[in-house]
C-alpha cells in the first residue's frame, strides 16, 4: 500500500477539475504524436524562430507563425512544446532568458512549460539529461544571484527576503515560514526544478541538501511537491531519507537548510488536512 498524505488523492482529484483548461503531459505528449503523423518539421521550424522578445506582440508573432505553419493545431501548445525544445537542444542561461521571457508574456505556455518538458524528455533519448543540466545551472545561478528575475519588483522582493534571512539567520525563521519571503520570486525557475525531480530525484536531493538558501530551496522543495498545492508524501520522504544531518545528538542545528524546511512543510501540511 501507498503510504500518502491524509486526503492526498482527493486534493489531487480536486486539482484536475479545478485546473480542467490546464495542458497535462499527457496532452502534449497527444500532440507530438499528432505532429509526427501529420507536420513532423512544424515543432523545429517553431524552435528556431524563437529569439528574445520584449513584449506581447513578439510571442503573437510567433504564436501567428505556429498557426500559419501548423492550420489545425493549437498554436499555444505547438509555442510551449518548441520552448521545451529549443531548451532541450541548448540547456543554457541565455536560451533560458529567451524563452522566460516568451513565457513572461504568454501565460498559457508559462503554466504549461513544465508540462510540455516533461513530455518532451519522454520521447527524446536527450532531452532528460539537457533539462538535468539546465536545473542545475539555474539553481546555482539564482543561488548566487548570477541569473536575475524578468521582473525588477521581483528582484527586489528576492534581495529584500535575503538580506532579512542573513540578518535573521536561525532556526526561528524557518520555523516562522520564513517571514517576508515568497516561494513565487522563484516561479520561472520551479518548472524546471520540478522537471528535474521527475527526471533524477538525486541529484535534485544533492542539490538542494548543499545548498544554504532556505528561500531557494524551500521553493524547489514546493516545486516537487513537497507539501502545498501539489503534495506528494513519496518525494517528501526520499528528500527526507537523503536530507544531510542538521542536527547534532545536543539538538544544537548545524546550519543545515533543508532538513527542517522538511520539517516545515510536513507540519505545514498535515495541520491543514486534519
Amino acid at each position: 500500500m501507498t503510504t500518502q498524505w491524509i486526503r492526498e488523492r482527493k486534493r489531487e482529484s480536486e486539482e484536475s477539475q479545478t485546473h480542467s483548461d490546464f495542458r497535462s503531459c499527457d496532452d502534449f505528449l497527444g500532440l507530438a504524436s499528432q505532429l509526427n503523423a501529420r507536420a513532423p518539421q512544424l515543432l523545429d521550424e517553431v524552435a528556431a524562430a524563437i529569439g528574445p522578445v520584449d513584449d506581447s506582440a513578439g510571442v503573437e508573432a510567433l504564436r501567428t507563425l505556429a498557426a500559419q505553419r501548423g492550420p489545425g493545431f493549437d498554436a499555444d501548445m505547438v509555442l510551449t512544446m518548441a520552448c521545451a525544445i529549443l531548451l532541450s537542444q541548448r540547456p543554457d542561461l541565455s536560451t533560458w532568458r529567451m524563452v522566460r521571457q516568451v513565457a513572461y508574456h504568454s501565460r498559457s505556455l508559462g503554466e504549461s512549460l513544465g508540462a510540455a518538458m516533461s513530455a518532451h524528455r519522454r520521447v527524446s533519448a536527450t532531452a532528460g539529461q539537457a533539462y538535468v543540466t539546465l536545473a542545475v545551472l539555474l539553481f546555482k545561478a539564482l543561488e548566487s544571484g548570477v541569473l536575475e528575475a524578468a521582473s525588477e519588483l521581483r528582484n527586489q522582493d528576492r534581495k529584500n527576503a535575503r538580506e532579512h534571512w542573513r540578518a535573521n539567520r536561525s532556526l526561528e525563521e524557518i520555523w516562522w515560514g520564513l517571514r517576508g519571503s515568497d516561494f513565487m520570486n522563484f516561479e520561472e525557475e520551479m518548472r524546471v526544478f520540478g522537471v528535474l525531480s521527475e527526471i533524477d530525484l538525486a541529484v535534485f536531493q544533492r542539490l538542494l541538501g548543499d545548498s544554504q538558501d532556505p528561500l531557494l530551496v524551500d521553493a524547489a522543495l514546493l516545486s516537487a511537491g513537497v507539501g502545498a498545492f501539489t503534495p506528494r508524501f513519496a518525494v517528501w520522504e526520499r528528500c527526507a531519507n537523503e536530507a544531510p544531518d542538521a542536527f547534532a545528538e545536543d539538538g544544537s542545528w548545524n546550519g543545515s537548510v533543508l532538513m527542517p524546511l522538511l520539517l516545515l512543510r510536513c507540519l505545514l501540511y498535515t495541520s491543514r488536512c486534519v
